[in-house]
């Protein structure tokens, strides 16, 4: 029996629509001044043509997903969310010249990314639990335009393995490429000047290369990385939690939220951070070292450290580790260093020091103790 697709199309209006375009809800949908609902077994394209251009258009579909010549309405927003596992075989023609923003949901794509160039308008590119489907077993590649004004570049839980390529455009921003199965950063990206934020969270990279120059915000969580190198002069929040990481050094006197928690280093000097170093906030909770050693003048450099993450760690350090830290105001540890807190909180004349007993949230990382 034939399955049935089910489209559920969303027009949210931008801009007010005359009376002469006023829109005509398409055959077999229901309508309202912002959703359009339908249920249809077969995409007709003149049922959507009156949809006015700076609408949304949203398709859910348990069946394949294809827009014959010149069939996509003149929508700038374009999301298709697949319920099933059937192929979305969009080969873009001049009918998607005008979209903007494109999100794709569970979908197999077979063709979309090979036409990426067609895209000329697309300034947000969003792919969600896609799988790649190679035609005769070909490793893919995506290309855009080099004057495309894409912006935004996010791709998650995808696989990339067989990526042989990606050229993205200067104009790029933002790109998150999260649990993509990446063993290596893409050799492009050291080119990308404009692009102020990189997370790569989750994936199998190994060493820090190819790092845009200019990236202030750069997460790499959750990898295989055992050394930290060549992190751009001008960051400022690094996430490196979650790798094989045994010592702290190269960190640019730039960053100011530096997690680090869940690798496995073994002490903390005075050499670990550069002088005059910007850190605000250090995580270093769930260390897998048995006894991270703290130096008395490990935090010497960071004299606007106010907040540091012990939790789940087992450490040694004098007091006047911490009563150098003039702007401490945090330091959480687990409750066995209960005793060594009350000190401490004696010493600032304030509860500085805190154990945590439940689920507590650092910034981007949480914890049980």
């Amino acid at each position: 029996m034939q399955t049935r697709i089910i489209f559920t199309v969303f027009a949210l209006s931008l801009a007010q629509v005359s009376s002469a375009d006023k829109f005509v809800c398409p055959k077999k949908c229901t309508c309202d001044s912002a959703v359009v609902a339908c249920k249809l077994n077969h995409y007709y394209s003149k049922d959507f043509q009156n949809i006015p251009k700076n609408f949304k258009l949203i398709i859910q579909s348990s069946r394949q997903v294809s827009f014959p010549d010149n069939s996509l309405p003149r929508v700038t927003e374009l999301e298709i969310i697949s319920s099933g596992s059937e192929i979305c075989d969009l080969a873009w023609n001049k009918s998607a010249d005008h979209l903007e923003t494109l999100q794709l949901d569970g979908v197999q794509l077979r063709n979309t990314l090979k036409s990426l160039k067609i895209l000329k308008a697309l300034r947000l590119l969003k792919i969600n639990h896609a799988e790649l489907l190679g035609v005769d077993h070909r490793k893919w590649q995506m290309h855009f335009d080099q004057k495309s004004p894409l912006k935004f570049l996010f791709m998650f839980w995808t696989d990339l393995s067989l990526m042989t390529d990606m050229t993205l455009p200067k104009s790029v921003e933002s790109v998150k490429l999260d649990d993509c199965n990446l063993t290596k950063i893409p050799k492009q990206f050291s080119d990308l000047n404009n692009l102020q934020s990189l997370s790569l969270e989750n994936n199998k990279i190994q060493t820090l290369e190819n790092l845009p120059k200019n990236v202030h915000i750069l997460m790499l969580h959750g990898n295989q990385i055992s050394e930290i190198k060549n992190i751009p002069p001008n960051t400022s929040q690094l996430d490196l939690s979650n790798n094989n990481i045994t010592h702290i050094q190269n960190i640019p006197e730039t960053v100011h939220l530096f997690y680090l928690s869940g690798n496995n280093i073994p002490s903390i000097t005075e050499k670990s951070f550069k002088p005059n170093s910007h850190l605000a906030e250090l995580a270093l909770a769930g260390n897998k070292h048995k006894n991270l050693t703290i130096a008395k003048t490990a935090f010497k450099n960071t004299p606007r450290l106010h907040l540091i993450d012990l939790r789940a760690t087992d450490f040694a350090a004098p007091l006047e580790a911490f009563t150098r830290l003039k702007s401490l105001t945090q330091l959480l540890v687990s409750p066995q260093y209960n005793a060594f807190c009350d000190r401490l909180n004696k010493i600032f004349s304030s509860k500085v020091c805190s154990t945590r007993t439940s689920t507590y949230k650092f910034a981007l990382v949480s914890y049980v103790n």
